[in-house]
């Protein structure tokens, strides 16, 4: 049995993530000024930087979790 599982929520950010950066596409077909590129820039951009980051860290803590329940006899 498994005491943690970090899985489920990094599935859910990577969809989160994939979801956000197509329905980026999709406005950015018809909706390409200024405005857009500075949302893109300020707000979009930044935030796919620190969910990347975090799904790196989830899956970093997610193979010590596992190294800890294995050392444990889990």
């Amino acid at each position: 049995m498994r005491i943690f599982d970090l899985h489920d929520g990094s599935a859910k950010l990577q969809r989160a993530l994939r979801d956000l950066k197509e329905a980026d596409l999709r406005i950015s077909e018809q909706w390409d000024d200024a405005v857009h590129r500075e949302i893109r820039e300020t707000y979009i951009a930044p935030l796919e930087t620190m969910l990347r980051r975090t799904l790196g860290a989830v899956d970093k803590m997610a193979e010590v979790l596992a190294e800890a329940e294995r050392d444990c006899g889990e």
